[in-house]
């Protein structure tokens, strides 16, 4: 069974980011886009130009600050 997680977007009831590459391949990224719009618990945020592993080190960069910025407004 393949493991979708997008799919649960939809139904988050608490605060969640979702970040996502949009030069991504391994993931569609309007897909991963489309289903978190579907839910005012997640925060979307794209990585212009970035892979699914975030290997440029710019990419990885915002990454972990969008990450650690979610967390301290979170928490």
């Amino acid at each position: 069974e393949l493991y979708e997680p997008y799919q649960t977007f939809p139904s988050l009831e608490i605060p969640t980011k979702v970040i996502h590459g949009d030069a991504d391949n391994a993931v569609p990224y309007e897909l991963t886009k489309d289903h978190s719009c579907q839910s005012p618990a997640v925060d979307f945020h794209t990585i212009e130009g970035a892979d699914h592993a975030f290997m440029e080190p710019q990419a990885e960069a915002e990454c972990f600050d969008v990450t650690t910025d979610f967390l301290q407004d979170s928490l």
